[in-house]
């Protein structure tokens, strides 16, 4: 075997190696992108709608007044219907007013009811994203923490492999400058 073609073998090998390396490269851009975009959904299903008919022991003061329905998951979009004192007078909206964020009722005069039934809509996580919720998917989470971290693993793995490619670009043309001019630098196992 002449070294032209002991030469022509190693740079098809090393040809082969180049395409594996940036297959993996382009594998591993294609994998973050997919799971990347893996996340949590929303839809109007995971809306459940709720109304409560006279909460009881409900008060309009200073303190303000957190309606038990702000404490389920997924509270959103509270709309008070009515407010009645204990002896039956609807409290106009003008004289409270309302935080939807938080679900808590104050007044807005220097008038305080202490006791009051409040009837409300709200909206709430449905019971199948609860249970959605509280189940983890190990494997989902691991490749959502793969994705958050896929640009500092991407571009490492792409410098070394960079690295890794022109090293042995380097051996090859090392060993065609050695072959061109008849130099022999000692055999190495890696190129017979």
């Amino acid at each position: 075997m002449t070294s032209d073609m002991k030469i022509g073998k190693e740079v098809g090998v090393f040809v082969g190696v180049v395409f594996l390396l940036l297959g993996v490269l382009f594998g591993m851009q294609i994998f973050s992108f997919i799971f990347g975009n893996v996340g949590t959904t929303s839809s109007s299903l995971d809306v459940k709608a709720n109304s409560v008919i006279n909460e009881t022991d409900g008060f309009i003061n200073t303190t303000g007044y957190t309606l038990a329905g702000a404490s389920t998951l997924g509270f959103s979009g509270p709309t008070i219907v009515t407010i009645i004192n204990t002896t039956g007078l609807i409290i106009q909206s003008g004289n409270w007013t309302f935080d939807t964020v938080t679900g808590i009722l104050t007044n807005a005069t220097s008038e305080t009811w202490e006791s009051v039934n409040i009837t409300y809509n709200y909206g709430s996580d449905s019971n199948a994203k609860i249970i959605a919720d509280s189940v983890t998917n190990n494997s989902l989470v691991s490749i959502q923490t793969y994705s958050n971290q896929a640009d500092t693993q991407f571009n490492t793995s792409a410098i070394a492999i960079t690295i890794l490619i022109l090293v042995a670009l380097f051996a090859i043309f090392w060993r065609i400058f050695m072959a061109n001019t008849g130099l022999t630098g000692g055999k190495s196992k890696n190129f017979s």
